[in-house]
């Protein structure tokens, strides 16, 4: 699963707000620590930016909204 798949499911179901799209930076390594801002539009057409980190080598992240 790529890292804008992964992004986009942690967020509708830690906040239950649908997601329409997600637009990631392409070619980042998926590595435990890399991080990388994605910005994820709603059903209702609003932009978030996300702060996304993976955490361990399996994939897993932590994402923050941005909010600067």
């Amino acid at each position: 699963m790529s890292g804008s798949s992964r992004a986009s499911r942690a967020f509708q179901q830690q906040t239950g707000v649908a997601v329409e799209a997600v637009d990631c930076p392409d070619n980042q390594p998926l590595l435990a620590g890399a991080t990388l801002q994605c910005t994820l539009t709603t059903a209702e057409g609003d932009p978030v930016t996300i702060r996304v980190t993976q955490t361990d080598a399996q994939g897993n992240i932590r994402w923050e909204v941005v909010t600067d």
